[in-house]
Parts: C-alpha cells; sequence; structure tokens
C-alpha cells in the first residue's frame, strides 16, 4: 500500500518548488488562474462579497448564521452570529438536529458581523 500523504517536510518541499515556478514565469500565487477563469485573489474577493451578502440576508430576516474560528474547541463547536450583534459559542447535536448554548461570547452590538447588521 502506499503512502500518498505527504509528510511536512515535503510540504515545505512543494511550497518551495510552487514559488520557484511560479517566480520563474513571473507569476504570483496570487495572480495564478484558476479553473473558474478567476485568480486566487479575485476569486477570494467574490467568495468574501458573497459571504457578506448571505450573512445581510440572514440578520435581515432575524435569522443567526454560523461559522467557525480560533474559539472554537472541538469540530462539534460552532460560533453563532446572532441579528443584534451578539456571539455565542454552541455546541450541535447531529442526532438531535439541535444547537446548545454552550457560552455567550460578545454581548449585543459587539460581534465580529456587526457592521452588515441594517441599522
Amino acid at each position: 500500500m502506499w503512502n500518498l500523504k505527504p509528510s511536512s517536510n515535503q510540504e515545505i518541499h512543494f511550497t518551495y518548488l510552487n514559488s520557484i515556478v511560479y517566480s520563474q514565469n513571473g507569476q504570483n500565487e496570487d495572480e495564478k488562474i484558476m479553473s473558474n477563469g478567476k485568480t486566487i485573489d479575485e476569486t477570494n474577493k467574490t467568495t468574501a462579497v458573497i459571504t457578506e451578502e448571505l450573512y445581510t440576508h440572514a440578520f435581515e430576516k432575524g435569522v443567526s448564521m454560523f461559522y467557525r474560528d480560533s474559539r472554537v474547541n472541538s469540530p462539534r463547536e460552532f460560533i453563532r452570529a446572532n441579528p443584534d450583534g451578539s456571539e455565542d459559542l454552541v455546541t450541535y447535536n447531529l442526532e438531535k438536529r439541535s444547537y446548545t448554548l454552550v457560552k455567550n461570547l460578545l454581548p449585543p452590538g459587539k460581534g465580529y458581523w456587526l457592521y452588515l447588521i441594517p441599522a
């Protein structure tokens, strides 16, 4: 059986080799054209705009949105961004299909996504 999972040393070498290839072609990693016809940078910007639109529409309807960042400690934990600008740490129970509040992280008006909430 072949072990196709790269070791950390292999990953470092691939990253180094990619940087050489892109520099030889005069092409920055962010300027590489992806299969969607856009550069990595363009794709990231488009994704950010779409994400902001989704969160804005959800907040306008009073719906919370969920995401993950460095504050979560397990695969079942999520940050719940609420329409009032607050944030909670929650866990998701797959069998019950429900969220349970672990703790309040930020009070109303202090969350990361506050700038998207209509005044």
